[in-house]
């Protein structure tokens, strides 16, 4: 039974209806935002601070100072770089900034907004060891995508638009050592990172390390000797190997007498036992015994490469390659005569 005398009554009521729901529904959900949850506020982000070591500290790694001053500076990204007379060792320690996680339950980035006090405390000043301490400055702290990092502590950060909720800080800083230095681990007394809000404290504890390694030590042994030889018209090469063996390299040149009469270069390189090192060569000259002629010293070998150090004097021999002009003034030629460079031998860690 059609309880609508016609079809424009029915279609009103069709209508009415509709408008009702939709007004129940308004209704409703105005009602569910005003119950919806409030935005957190500083009392109730300030215990849902988590703070996580993914490093344990500062970590500056291998070094060595053979005099006066240097500086490593611990950088962003767990890199360092080295300044003054400081020579940069890898013999195996960890280097590395102090990584800490920050995370809030409620949302870091929301959490932030309300400001959140970051120190370190208190700031390392010095790691002390076997010999003289070393200081410790430049103490910061670097958010990564933050306007005016990386900030000195203590400092109130508040989180930027699209901050990570899980945000990852690197606590950075610079060292200073003096020669000498005596081998050795050098550590700093523990400091604690620390985040404060509404007076509540969460805090995470580091170190800071160094490991000092005893300088390379060179000395030299047996002066090289090319023994006699000459060159032609064109002139050319002459090599002195490792043994003392002598052939030609290039050119119009001749070895005088036999061939194994050369006497290669000898050192002796020590350090700390176990570690690898290499050798670079600068060129030399020999002069005659007025100094108007030279003969040009390069191309050096040596039997150094498999070598790796036992803590006492090593042995190494070095040879090298002459470069004789065409009709080469005879003489006396010598590193020592006047006008004459002797060739430099420097040693380094790798």
């Amino acid at each position: 039974m059609n309880r609508f005398p016609d079809k424009q009554e029915y279609n009103k009521y069709t209508m009415n209806t509709m408008v009702s729901r939709l007004v129940i529904l308004c209704i409703l959900a105005m009602s569910l935002n005003c119950y919806a949850a409030p935005p957190p506020s500083p009392n109730t982000c300030k215990s849902r601070w988590t703070i996580n070591n993914v490093t344990a500290g500062m970590y500056f790694g291998d070094f060595t100072i053979e005099s006066g001053t240097g500086t490593i500076d611990l950088n962003a990204g767990s890199t360092r770089s080295g300044g003054g007379n400081i020579d940069l060792v890898n013999a195996g320690s960890a280097v590395s900034t102090h990584q800490i996680q920050i995370s809030n339950s409620l949302g870091t980035a929301l959490c932030a907004d309300f400001g959140v006090t970051i120190s370190v405390v208190p700031t390392p000043a010095l790691m002390s060891g076997a010999g003289n301490d070393i200081p410790i400055s430049n103490v910061l702290v670097d958010i990564p995508g933050e306007p005016g990092t990386p900030f000195t502590p203590p400092f109130t950060y508040t989180a930027v638009a699209g901050a990570p909720e899980n945000l990852m800080v690197e606590i950075i800083s610079r060292m200073s050592a003096s020669s000498p230095q005596s081998s050795g681990l050098y550590q700093s007394a523990g400091y604690a990172f620390s985040l404060t809000q509404s007076g509540t404290t969460t805090s995470v504890n580091g170190v800071v390390e160094a490991l000092a390694i005893t300088p390379l030590t060179l000395t030299s042994g047996v002066a090289m000797d090319f023994g006699e030889v000459a060159s032609g018209l064109a002139g050319g090469t002459i090599v002195l190997n490792t043994s003392g063996a002598r052939s030609v390299g290039s050119g119009d040149v001749d070895i005088i007498g036999d061939s194994t009469s050369g006497v290669p270069g000898t050192f002796t390189v020590q350090g700390d036992a176990g570690l690898a090192f290499s050798i670079s060569y600068a060129n030399g000259a020999l002069t005659d015994s007025g100094g108007g002629n030279s003969i040009i010293i390069s191309s050096f070998t040596d039997t150094a490469a498999a070598l790796t150090l036992t803590g006492n004097a090593d042995p190494f021999s070095v040879g090298a390659t002459l470069t004789l002009t065409g009709s080469q003034p005879e003489g006396n030629y010598s590193t020592a005569n006047p006008g004459g460079v002797p060739y430099v031998v420097t040693v380094n860690y790798n």
